[in-house]
């Protein structure tokens, strides 16, 4: 989200807090509502098909694989830059509302949407009791493969043929911690968690 080009450049009448929180809206918005169409039609209890619980174990995983997933990206490609203007002029009232939607809007919507919608169907897809394609393992490696890919993507395409491997790597170590940890716990909540905290460590660099 940090990439976005903004998407609604003909609302430059609008305060710049107020077109960057639209901008995350416009963007956000499908996501959110493929997620509950997913769920609605797998049944009537959205948090159960979305995965929506919260134990003690999923805020100790989500807190290891965010550090390790920021370690291993700070390594690779240091975070650089700053959020900050070098003059002073920084509009906190837009950076607020940035950071309020990389840090927590993003990874709920991104974490309901591809591990909570995407990835639980697709693996019970391929492990349906009546006719299984595949083994309860392979079908998660599957469905944890297929979302990490989209997920790559969506966070890819602002930058358009030239890619820096942080855009790469970044959403590919979430893509597959969250998706590993959604597979293993039947819960999204690790993976959200560790979402939010790989984002809010990254907005921190920035801001240092």
């Amino acid at each position: 989200m940090v990439a976005w080009p903004g998407v609604l450049p003909g609302f430059a009448a609008l305060p710049a807090w107020a077109a960057t929180a639209l901008d995350a809206v416009v963007v956000l918005a499908p996501l959110v509502a493929g997620a509950l169409v997913a769920a609605r039609a797998a049944g009537p209890a959205v948090a159960r098909a979305l995965g929506i619980r919260v134990t003690l174990i999923d805020l100790v995983l989500g807190v290891l694989v965010a550090l390790v997933a920021r370690a291993i990206v700070e390594i690779v490609t240091p975070t650089r830059g700053s959020l900050l203007s070098p003059f002073g002029d920084t509009d906190a009232d837009q950076l607020a509302v940035s950071i309020v939607a990389v840090v927590l809007f993003a990874p709920i919507v991104e974490e309901l949407f591809f591990r909570g919608a995407v990835q639980r169907a697709l693996q019970a897809l391929l492990t349906r009791p009546a006719r299984p394609l595949l083994p309860s393992r392979a079908a998660a490696a599957v469905a944890i493969g297929v979302t990490t890919i989209a997920f790559v993507g969506l966070h890819a395409v602002p930058y358009g043929g030239a890619v820096p491997l942080g855009a790469v790597l970044a959403p590919l170590l979430v893509g597959v911690g969250a998706g590993v940890l959604t597979a293993a716990t039947g819960r999204i909540a690790a993976g959200v968690v560790a979402h939010v905290l790989f984002n809010a460590a990254g907005i921190a660099l920035l801001l240092v």
